[in-house]
């Protein structure tokens, strides 16, 4: 145990009296040592199966301790947060891979804490790399705390309510119409048609609109493309149905029938919910730094060439 803290002594004077030049070329990026712990692939067995001797990757709280390194806690939040430099499917497993991964974090404080030895807590590189994962921390928290003031349940079934409504604008009926100069003229055509006349051929014989040689055919269309009074006639009638009164607009009397109807699904709330939470983080994101952009003194300078 003494000689090994001698050398481990050693290695620490030897990282600080080495002089800079040295490592000029030894920019190793940690991604690299990352073969050095992956947890192995999954076991092959019986689908369902569960290992019972798992044990942290079943830990529910973060504020657990899984290890300890001179002293030097391992939380099971820190297990969790190793994982997100992997690959999805050994993330998909936490449990199964939790003991490599404690193993991993093990080793990576028995490095640091020589390497805190050797004073390399001060070395530009370590610097540059914490100041780096500071920032980043401190705004991941940031914006999941905004997001979580800004993205309400409320506001979320308001945006479903939302995109229910714009559904139903979107919602469309086919339908023949008849236009006529006078409401005596339209009240006529109504009895026709409850005397068993064919919509069609009235159109043809009687009709003042364009759509007349084709049978007052008006095809499909949504509530938002005809005039209001026409539109709110043509979709509270049901599929086979005429108007009974005439309806009057802007260019006369009109006598309607709805021959078909088309509307998309709407999606129910329990599966569009977390759709709906997304689309909400990024919007409020996006305003978030717009503004934060707009009130910023940011400057841009132009990369130098790259060496030939």
């Amino acid at each position: 145990m003494i000689a090994w803290k001698l050398r481990r002594l050693a290695l620490a004077a030897l990282l600080m009296a080495a002089p800079q030049a040295v490592f000029a070329d030894a920019n190793t990026d940690p991604q690299d040592w990352t073969d050095l712990w992956m947890p192995p692939p999954a076991a092959e067995g019986p689908a369902g199966t569960q290992d019972e001797t798992a044990g942290p990757g079943f830990v529910g709280d973060e504020d657990a301790v899984v290890a300890t390194v001179d002293g030097r806690e391992i939380l099971w939040g820190d297990v969790i947060d190793s994982a997100r430099d992997l690959p999805e499917d050994v993330r998909a497993r936490l449990d199964k891979v939790a003991p490599a991964l404690i193993s991993r974090l093990i080793d990576i404080k028995l490095l640091a804490a020589v390497g805190r030895e050797a004073g390399l807590e001060e070395d530009p590189q370590v610097r540059r790399a914490v100041s780096a994962v500071e920032d980043r921390a401190i705004g991941e928290l940031l914006l999941k705390r905004w997001t979580n003031m800004q993205i309400t349940d409320d506001a979320i079934r308001a945006r479903y309510d939302a995109y229910r409504e714009d559904l139903a604008k979107r919602a469309e009926v086919r339908a023949r119409h008849i236009l006529l100069d006078t409401e005596d003229k339209a009240r006529e055509i109504i009895a026709a048609l409850e005397g068993g006349a064919d919509f069609a051929a009235l159109a043809r014989g009687h009709s003042l609109g364009a759509s007349a040689e084709f049978g007052g055919n008006l095809d499909y269309f949504t509530r938002d493309s005809m005039v209001p009074e026409f539109a709110t006639a043509a979709f509270g009638l049901g599929i086979g149905e005429h108007s009974r009164v005439p309806v009057r607009t802007q260019f006369g009397w009109h006598v309607i029938k709805v021959e078909d109807r088309r509307a998309e699904t709407p999606v129910p709330f329990a599966e569009m919910r977390e759709r709906l939470r997304a689309e909400a983080r990024r919007e409020v994101l996006l305003e978030l730094l717009n503004r934060l952009r707009a009130e910023a003194a940011i400057e841009i300078f132009p990369l130098a060439a790259p060496p030939r």
